[in-house]
């Protein structure tokens, strides 16, 4: 696996994952305050299996990930994110 770096003020660069950060901020981040790195991944945890398997994704026909990758031998919670065309 290579890293991939966006260039410094370009978010257009990668904006699919630039959206769900914003999500992952708005939806769970935001919205807690909390006391120790325990706290934060529980909420982040919660926010994860509440994306994969609860939440239904337009782009995958109104399914969860989890849904979608189910019986393709995948895991919706470790999926590697397509690769980025330049």
């Amino acid at each position: 696996m290579q890293l991939d770096f966006s260039r410094p003020g370009k978010p257009t660069d990668n904006a699919t994952i630039e959206s769900f950060n914003a999500s992952v901020r708005r939806e769970c981040l935001s919205q807690h305050y909390f006391s120790t790195l325990a706290e934060a991944q529980l909420a982040l945890r919660a926010y994860q299996d509440d994306f994969n398997k609860q939440r239904p994704h337009s782009t995958l026909g109104q399914k969860t990930p989890a849904e979608f990758f189910a019986g393709r031998n995948v895991n919706a919670d470790t999926v590697e994110a397509p690769k980025r065309v330049a």
